[in-house]
């Protein structure tokens, strides 16, 4: 039976298949270096538009096998070099953490149907979300393949139950302050100053000035 983290293709990477996958998952990775400090961040957590660091994982080994973007061989190929790549990583002293936030199929077409009923939202809702509703057996077995291959022990998978978000934000957030080492910063006290006296001074009616109409508002009614 196939374990998580075995390797199933066995012939090994060629060097200038190493460096072009290394080059391609560093280049997905936003990075902040303070050659001062020494310290290498990520620039955000939860925004998607970021690029994570395990976003290449999950297009190249899920959305472009799912939806035809990339050859078989392609897909073949990375998974074979991805957990290599991660070793790299992981032996040039990154702390590499990877998150997979599970949500259920019926919590998946509740945030779909609360989309396209909450014109706010609606901007959240892609056709290629939409249709990824019809794929999602197909996405569950690329996702459990992705697994197989890149669930590895320098670089594990770690899975959030997501179907609360606030619960898993900050299940993932002190999971991932239990693997890095910090420390509390104290900041110092604030005080507000008091406001300086308006003595003299008389705001100009509201009539004076010309305001944006509250558009949110006929929507929200």
């Amino acid at each position: 039976m196939r374990q998580p983290g075995d390797n199933l293709l066995k012939a090994p990477p060629s060097a200038d298949e190493l460096n072009r996958a290394k080059e391609a998952i560093l280049n997905s990775f936003i990075f902040e270096f303070d050659s001062k400090q020494k310290v290498m961040a990520q620039k955000a957590l939860y925004e998607f538009y970021g690029y994570p660091p395990d976003f290449l994982e999950r297009y190249r080994a899920g959305i472009e096998k799912v939806l035809g973007f990339c050859t078989p061989e392609e897909h073949r190929r990375f998974l074979r070099q991805c957990p290599t790549v991660e070793r790299l990583l992981v032996e040039d002293g990154i702390t590499l953490l990877k998150y997979w936030f599970s949500v259920s199929d019926e919590e998946q077409e509740r945030r779909f149907r609360a989309r396209i009923d909450d014109p706010i939202r609606r901007w959240k809702l892609s056709d290629t979300d939409l249709f990824s509703r019809s794929k999602w057996v197909d996405y569950s077995r690329a996702k459990d393949e992705m697994f197989v291959h890149t669930d590895i022990p320098e670089a594990p998978w770690y899975l959030v139950e997501a179907d609360d978000k606030p619960s898993a934000r900050l299940n993932c957030i002190a999971h991932l302050l239990s693997k890095i080492p910090y420390e509390q910063v104290q900041h110092e006290r604030l005080d507000v100053p008091d406001r300086q006296s308006d003595e003299g001074y008389v705001r100009p009616p509201r009539e004076a000035f010309t305001y944006v109409p509250d558009h949110a508002a006929r929507l929200v009614d």
